[in-house]
């Protein structure tokens, strides 16, 4: 698998998601927006996270940042981070497969994630434990 295949990939997803009906009419307006722009996304495999993937996960993922691409904050929008830096909320997409386990980490900028297909499990450290929770597109 390359970048280019999961490009691919990741671009049939957003269409698929965008012919989807939401009840929000703002995700429909957004969904399809995103398809519309796919040429736009320049898909990489991010500069967050950790700095050494195995080869495996790098067949499985990529992602195409939205901030900065077709809009940008100002410093008046950012927000402080848990160590206190401001830092605007970072806006992208993220394409993973099915069954894949995205490595734990940490940095800090702030991000978001919003499920467009299929269920994810979120898994974090809260007071000392691991905390999971499954989320369904939508």
């Amino acid at each position: 698998t390359t970048l280019w295949t999961l490009k691919t990939e990741a671009d049939a997803a957003l269409v698929e998601a965008s012919s989807a009906h939401w009840d929000s009419k703002s995700e429909d307006a957004l969904l399809k927006g995103f398809a519309q722009k796919k040429d736009l996304w320049g898909w990489s495999q991010g500069v967050f996270g950790p700095k050494a993937y195995s080869p495996d996960f790098l067949r499985t993922y990529a992602n195409a940042m939205v901030s900065d691409v077709v809009w940008s904050q100002t410093g008046k929008t950012y927000f402080n981070t848990f160590v206190g830096n401001p830092q605007p909320m970072e806006c992208g997409i993220f394409y993973i497969d099915d069954d894949t386990e995205y490595p734990l980490h940490y940095h800090e900028e702030l991000e978001a994630y919003y499920v467009l297909m299929g269920v994810t499990q979120f898994v974090w450290l809260q007071d000392g434990k691991l905390v999971t929770k499954d989320i369904p597109a939508g």
